[in-house]
């Protein structure tokens, strides 16, 4: 692999530490790579079709020829959610990833959902539900093709405006750890590392075309703001490295937050009476009787893994149930995401509503 590609060096060495699709996988591994078209995911699209399972060999008049690997082995399935949003740039979305997976020679799942019903059905903000809906949809067509890995296309970007918007609603440790490399055991994020100006270089050296999704410049939106006003800001006024920096601190803190859950998972299984999908119940005397930090740790860790692994609520609704844990008597906190806390004199019990989104899918090209 050439030093000139720290992006494939980037997503090579990210793939060694997770651990996917070693050469001497038995079975081969099926990769499931979620891609919306936009340039993040056709960097990843392209750098795993390099990676695992084939290499490009640059023949055949113009058009990529694919050949076996020797260092990742296995293959790819992709796999795009239309959200029933933007009209007649979502469905050219949708075809231009089937055109890429089918030059790839990989087969292609397209999913639908109507995003503006779902959002109202569980009563989440529109992005909220796109989100939920996205991976639910990928975690199911992860099952249907045998999928080991859901492979996400999130940059050191996004890394750096979700610890900004965190700081700037209010968070805990779980919050400032940002996104992982890897959450759930088996949703991964090869370009987590990548600065998105190194993802655009990549495609322009490679001549890739990609979608623009023009909501992404919807200033009515805080993640947009964040990543069109406050990120520069910071970098030309404050440090341009900032993208890095926030980067770092989210794995130092992911790092930290790992010692924490080792150190104190004593008092977890302690406590803990029953877990089931989507359920904790834990004993409310044991909590109670912890220093305050141990049960702001119990509360965020409950509800992180019942969220899959991503922080859920601000601090200020961790602060909310703590509240409620404090003072006697039976009480119940809702919490955004259908999560609840309902508390009796005796118990403590998280659960996450276990309302399903609907989401059609076909298979549409590939081999």
């Amino acid at each position: 692999m050439s030093k000139h590609e720290p992006v494939l060096a980037a997503v090579a060495a990210a793939l060694n530490e997770l651990g996917l699709c070693p050469a001497n996988a038995t079975p081969v591994q099926t990769v499931l790579v979620a891609v919306s078209g936009g340039p993040d995911s056709v960097c990843l699209l392209d750098a795993l079709s390099r990676l695992v399972g084939w290499r490009d060999d640059q023949k055949g008049g113009g058009r990529t020829t694919l050949k076996r690997s020797s260092r990742f082995a296995g293959q790819l399935h992709v796999a795009h959610l239309h959200h029933g949003l933007r009209g007649d740039a979502a469905d050219a979305d949708a075809e231009f990833v089937q055109v890429r997976g089918r030059d790839y020679g990989w087969p292609v799942t397209v999913g639908r959902i109507d995003a503006r019903r779902e959002a109202a059905r569980l009563k989440l903000s529109m992005q909220a539900a796109a989100r939920e809906c996205r991976y639910q949809f990928l975690k199911d067509t992860a099952e249907r093709v045998g999928a080991s890995w859901i492979a996400v296309a999130h940059t050191a970007n996004d890394q750096a405006e979700t610890l900004l918007l965190r700081l700037l609603r209010g968070s805990g440790p779980d919050g400032l750890a940002g996104m992982r490399l890897m959450r759930e055991g088996r949703i991964v994020r090869p370009l987590l590392r990548v600065p998105r100006a190194a993802v655009l270089e990549y495609l322009t050296r490679r001549g890739l075309p990609f979608r623009e999704d023009r909501s992404n410049e919807d200033r009515h939106y805080t993640r947009n703001r964040v990543r069109a006003e406050l990120l520069p800001l910071l970098a030309r006024d404050y440090n341009p490295a900032i993208v890095t920096r926030l980067a770092d601190t989210a794995r130092l803190m992911a790092e930290e937050r790992q010692v924490v859950d080792e150190l104190l998972a004593g008092y977890w299984r302690e406590g803990l009476l029953a877990a089931e999908p989507g359920r904790l119940i834990f004993d409310r005397t044991v909590i109670s009787r912890q220093l305050p930090a141990v049960q702001r740790w119990w509360v965020r860790r409950a509800l992180r893994l019942l969220a899959g692994g991503a922080p859920a609520g601000t601090a200020k609704t961790c602060e909310e149930t703590l509240r409620g844990l404090r003072r006697p008597g039976p009480r119940t906190v809702t919490l955004r995401g259908g999560l609840t806390v309902r508390m009796t004199d005796t118990t403590i019990d998280f659960k996450k509503r276990a309302d399903r989104p609907s989401v059609r899918a076909a298979r549409v090209g590939g081999t």
